[in-house]
């Protein structure tokens, strides 16, 4: 078992910095949700405005470290389609 499928928090991402991708749901979420726990600053972006707000509030009591930016990786080209 992993100490992240524990719960233990070794706080390795102390002083560390993290753009996470896809944070609003899904693995970007959990990826988030064990940063936090972990000590990182974070910055999460995400199209979905809503689920990164939700998921600010829950880490509340974690971090207050986290900033949120809408963002989405589609190019130019797709959008003109």
């Amino acid at each position: 078992m992993t100490e992240a499928s524990t719960g233990d928090v070794s706080g390795r991402l102390r002083g560390k910095s993290a753009l996470i991708t896809g944070a609003a749901a899904g693995i970007g979420r959990a990826t988030a949700e064990l940063f936090a726990r972990e000590g990182a600053r974070l910055v999460l972006a995400d199209i979905n405005t809503d689920g990164l707000s939700a998921l600010r509030d829950s880490l509340a009591d974690v971090t207050g470290d986290v900033a949120l930016v809408r963002a989405t990786c589609r190019s130019r080209r797709t959008h003109a389609r």
